[in-house]
C-alpha cells in the first residue's frame, strides 16, 4: 500500500467516527427529550385519602428529585403506597393522606431547588389545611427528605406537631450519582446533593437538625439494589439523620423502594410499625395538667411553703401540641407569680410557676385566675399554711441579703476604693444594687432574672433606699416589659415613686397608680431585729457611712435600727443627718413621725407583744418538717421534661 493510500484510509476512518459520534449525540438528544416528557411532574398536590370526620393524623408524602406527586408512589400494576397504607387495619382508618409534588426533573429547566421546594411545601400544606392537624407525619423519598427537613428548620414553630419522619433513600451525606448527573442536567437542586465533604448545605443542615432541643424521630429505609448498575444512595448516606437502626428494603432499588407491590412489603411495614410505635395511642391534642394543685370545691389550691420563689408549681402539657396560658386577676398586688404571661408550653413539656411574696403583710390566702386555650378559666387559691414560717423565711432572706452586701463592702481594699469616689458618683450605689441582686440570685436561684431584680427592688425599698430600688426596677424593665407591667411590680413602683419623690421610675413603662405618700414604718428593721441579724445590719450601716457617696444610705439604715430597738432619739438624729445630705419624702416622713411620738428609752423594743415571733431557728425547723410532709403528699408530677 502506498503512502497516499494509507493517509486516505485514515481519513475515511476518521470521517466515519465523526459521523457515528454525531448520530450518537442525536440519539441521546432524542432520548433526553423523551425522558424529559416522562419525568415531568404531571400532578398537583392533593389529598389521596380523608376520613369522615377527618382524622387527627395527616400523613404527608413528598417525592424525590425525579419524581411525581402520584407516580413516585405507584407501582407497575397501578397499585399505590397510599392504598396499601389505607388497608392496614391498625393505621389506615385512623389517618388522612396528602401527596405533595413539586417540579424537579433530570434534564428540564424550571425545576425547583431544595429551598424553593420547601417554600412550596409550606404554602401547599397551608392552603390545603394540613397544618391544622394536631399530628403530622412525613413520608419522603430521596431529595423529598431534604425538602421536609429544610421546611422544618426554616419554620421551627411547626415541629411540635410533627410526630414522625420516615425517609426512604434520602441522600443525607450526598449522592454520588449527582456528581455524574450534574454534568448533563439543568437542575439547581443537584448542586445541593454532592457528597458531604464538598457540600456545605448538607453539613449545615445536619448540624442544625442535631442542635434542635426537641425534634421528631426519624426512621429510615435504604435501598439494597443498584439502579442501572449504580447504587444511588448507599447505606452510609441514607442513615445519617436516623434514630435507631435503619431498615434495609429488600429487592428494592432507588426507584422501587417506594413502589410496594404488596401489603407486607418492607416499605409498608416500616411506615405502619413506625406509626404505631410513635404516633398511635398517644395524646395528640394539648392537655393541661396541674399536679401540684389540689381541687377544692370549684377552684384549685396551691399550698405555699416558701416566701421567695423556691416552692414551684408545675403546669404540665402532656399532650402532643403546644398550649398557651395566661395568669390574671390577682387578688393582692403583694403576690408575685412568674414567668410572665401569656406564655406557651410545648408538647410534652412542663412549665414551673415561681411564686413569691413582696415585703408587705403576709396573708393566709391569695388567688389568681389561670386561663388556657385548652381548659375553662380556673381560679387558683394560694394558701399559706403557716404565716409564722413564711415570716421566718423572710427574715432569713433579709439576713442573707444584708450579709452579702456587708461581705461585699468588707472585701480587702473595696471600702477604701469606694471611699475615694466623689459624692454624687453612681458607681458605689450601682455596686450595692448588684450585690443585692447577687444575694437574691443565690437565695432563690430558680427565679427568672427579671424576677430576681424585682425581689432586689423589694429589699431595697423596704430598707428605705427607694432610688436604689428604682435602679433595680429599671434593670427588670430592660429584661422584661411584661414583668414591670404586672400588678405587683406596679404596686412596688408606685411605693418607690412616693418614697423617693421621683414620679418617673421606669424608662418607658408608665406607673398605673402612684399612691399618696404614706410615712414608711421600720418593718425591715423589725425583721432584722427579730431574726438576730442586728449586728450584721449595724456593721453594714457603719461601712456605708464610711463611703461619702453611700453615707446617706448608712444613716437611713442606722435610723431604722435605732427605731426598731426603741431608741427614737438616736433614730431621729440619724434620719436628720441623712436629710442634710439628700432630702427625700421617705426620710422626711420618718422625721415627722418621730418628732410627733417623741424619744423612747434606749433599748426598749417597739414591738407589740402579739407580733413577737419564736426564734428563727425553731420556725425554720418547723418549715422544713412541714415542707417534707407536704412533698410526701404531692401527687407524682405528670408531663415533666
Amino acid at each position: 500500500m502506498t503512502l497516499d493510500s494509507g493517509i486516505s484510509s485514515r481519513r475515511r476512518l476518521r470521517a466515519a467516527a465523526i459521523t457515528l459520534c454525531v448520530l450518537s449525540c442525536m440519539l441521546i438528544m432524542v432520548a433526553c427529550k423523551d425522558r424529559e416528557a416522562d419525568l415531568a411532574n404531571k400532578s398537583d398536590p392533593q389529598w389521596v385519602a380523608q376520613q369522615t370526620p377527618r382524622s387527627q393524623i395527616a400523613v404527608v408524602f413528598v417525592h424525590g428529585i425525579f419524581g411525581d406527586t402520584l407516580g413516585t408512589w405507584t407501582n407497575a400494576t397501578k397499585k399505590t403506597f397510599f392504598g396499601f397504607l389505607e388497608q392496614a387495619p391498625d393505621v389506615g382508618p385512623k389517618v388522612d393522606m396528602f401527596a405533595f409534588g413539586f417540579a424537579s426533573n433530570m434534564v428540564m429547566s424550571g425545576s425547583l431547588d431544595i429551598h424553593e421546594a420547601a417554600n412550596k411545601l409550606h404554602e401547599s400544606l397551608t392552603y390545603n389545611r394540613v397544618l391544622e392537624y394536631p399530628a403530622i407525619v412525613y413520608v419522603a423519598h430521596s431529595m423529598g427528605g431534604l425538602v421536609v427537613l429544610q421546611n422544618l428548620l426554616t419554620r421551627r414553630e411547626q415541629l411540635d406537631k410533627v410526630r414522625l419522619i420516615v425517609l426512604f433513600a434520602t441522600p443525607q451525606e450526598g449522592s454520588e450519582i449527582t456528581t455524574i448527573a450534574k454534568e448533563i442536567a439543568n437542575n439547581p437542586a443537584l448542586e445541593q446533593m454532592l457528597p458531604a465533604d464538598r457540600n456545605g448545605f448538607l453539613r449545615q443542615m445536619s448540624d442544625q437538625w442535631r442542635s434542635l432541643t426537641t425534634r421528631p424521630p426519624i426512621v429510615c429505609g435504604y435501598e439494597k439494589k443498584a439502579t442501572k448498575g449504580v447504587m444511588i444512595v448507599p447505606w452510609s448516606s441514607a442513615t445519617r439523620f436516623c434514630d435507631g437502626a435503619p431498615l434495609a428494603i429488600e429487592e428494592a432499588d432507588h426507584i422501587t423502594i417506594v413502589k410496594p407491590d404488596r401489603s407486607n412489603h418492607d416499605s409498608v411495614v416500616l411506615v405502619v410499625n413506625s406509626l404505631i410505635r410513635h404516633v398511635m395511642g398517644q395524646q395528640l391534642l394539648a392537655k393541661l395538667e396541674t399536679p401540684d394543685f389540689v381541687p377544692e370545691k370549684d377552684y384549685l389550691v396551691f399550698k405555699l411553703l416558701d416566701c421567695c420563689g423556691r416552692n414551684p408549681a408545675r403546669l404540665a402539657n402532656s399532650g402532643g401540641t403546644k398550649l398557651s396560658f395566661t395568669l390574671s386577676q390577682f387578688s393582692d398586688a403583694n403576690l408575685y407569680v412568674w414567668p410572665d404571661t401569656p406564655r406557651e408550653i410545648p408538647a410534652r413539656h412542663t412549665e414551673r410557676l415561681q411564686i413569691a411574696l413582696g415585703m408587705g403583710t403576709i396573708k393566709n390566702e391569695y388567688s389568681f385566675v389561670l386561663k388556657s386555650d385548652v381548659t375553662p378559666d380556673q381560679q387558683v387559691v394560694v394558701r399559706v399554711l403557716d404565716v409564722a414560717v413564711l415570716r421566718a423565711q423572710r427574715a432569713e432572706f433579709v439576713g442573707a441579703v444584708t450579709g452579702e452586701v456587708n461581705a461585699y463592702l468588707g472585701s480587702p481594699g473595696r471600702l477604701g476604693a469606694l471611699a475615694k469616689l466623689p459624692v454624687g458618683d453612681k458607681t458605689a450605689s450601682n455596686e450595692i444594687v448588684r450585690a443585692v441582686h447577687k444575694s437574691v440570685s443565690d437565695f432563690s436561684p430558680g427565679l427568672p432574672d427579671s424576677a430576681k431584680w424585682v425581689l432586689s427592688a423589694e429589699y431595697l425599698a423596704a430598707t428605705n433606699w427607694p432610688d436604689l430600688a428604682a435602679a433595680a426596677l429599671r434593670t427588670a424593665e430592660g429584661l422584661s416589659s411584661n414583668t414591670v407591667q404586672s400588678a405587683g411590680v406596679q404596686r412596688l413602683a408606685g411605693f418607690v415613686a412616693t418614697q423617693s419623690g421621683k414620679q418617673q421610675v421606669f424608662a418607658t413603662v408608665p406607673i398605673a397608680n402612684v399612691p399618696a405618700f404614706q410615712p414608711a414604718t421600720a418593718d425591715m428593721a423589725k425583721l432584722i431585729y427579730e431574726s438576730g441579724q442586728t449586728q450584721k445590719s449595724e456593721a453594714l450601716a457603719s461601712k456605708l457611712k464610711a463611703v461619702p457617696s453611700l453615707k446617706v444610705y448608712g444613716l437611713s439604715l442606722e435610723g431604722d435600727i435605732w427605731q426598731a430597738k426603741g431608741n427614737n432619739g438616736a433614730a431621729l438624729a440619724s434620719y436628720r443627718a441623712s436629710q442634710e445630705i439628700v432630702k427625700s419624702p421617705s426620710i422626711g416622713g420618718r422625721v415627722s413621725t418621730l418628732e410627733k411620738i417623741g424619744p423612747q428609752k434606749p433599748g426598749s423594743v417597739m414591738l407589740k407583744p402579739e407580733s413577737r415571733t419564736k426564734p428563727a431557728e425553731t420556725l425554720l425547723h418547723k418549715r422544713d418538717v412541714r415542707r417534707e410532709s407536704e412533698i410526701r403528699n404531692v401527687a407524682p408530677g405528670a408531663g415533666q421534661k
